[in-house]
């Protein structure tokens, strides 16, 4: 019998066009007000490791939990057998914001990112009918069953920032991001969210796929 998943999808659209080179070359520069607005908005700064803000892609969303309230979040579920609607939102909007964040550093993007949702780049969560179709107890050991994607993701960061370095060196001097490279970034920016969801926001029961 096959097993019925449910997990976090990522639309990420690369533009392939003619870009600007202006942008891309201060790209590490001109993120940072992005990255410290979303530092702010999970726990005021307090344990951020999101990739965005690496645009070598070396962390990616938060591996400490630093940000949404895991914890609480699991204890609820736990408990209480419910993922509140108001707590979803909040943890929806950060990943989605993070997700544009790392699409404009990872030069995928020349869009600044912003706030709101945007097609280009968004993060579509499982309906979980408010926890009601998720396990109360796995939450508690998600973190730990995670922990072999954690690893994958870190052996793979170098080859995501040795990617970005080549896309932006071509970027600045034919002004187009090369479609050979973007898979194996968005493939990673996808994985990572995969990952996140599971064992950090814990809106699906469904183990992260690879691929």
């Amino acid at each position: 019998m096959a097993i019925e998943r449910t997990e976090v999808t990522t639309v990420l659209e690369v533009d392939l066009g003619m870009r600007n080179r202006l942008t891309a070359f201060f790209r590490l520069l001109l993120v940072i007000p992005a990255a410290i607005l979303l530092s702010l908005l999970t726990n005021g700064g307090s344990g951020f490791s999101n990739s965005a803000s690496n645009t070598d892609g070396s962390g990616h969303w938060g591996m400490s939990g630093g940000m949404v309230p895991t914890a609480g979040i699991a204890l609820l579920l736990l408990f209480v057998g419910t993922y509140p609607t108001w707590l979803l939102s909040f943890v929806h909007a950060i990943q989605s914001f993070s997700t544009r964040v790392a699409a404009y550093a990872l030069l995928l993007r020349d869009e600044y990112p912003n706030i709101n949702e945007r097609p280009y780049a968004a993060v579509v969560y499982p309906d979980i009918a408010e926890g009601a179709t998720l396990s109360r107890a796995l939450p508690i050991v998600k973190w730990l069953l995670a922990i072999p994607h954690y690893l994958l993701l870190l052996v793979t960061a170098p080859a995501v920032g040795l990617v970005t370095f080549m896309a932006w060196l071509a970027i600045l001097f034919t002004g187009r991001y090369p479609a050979g490279l973007a898979s194996f970034v968005v493939w990673y920016v996808s994985y990572a969210n995969r990952v996140y969801g599971y064992a950090f926001a814990l809106v699906t029961d469904s183990y992260p796929r690879v691929a």
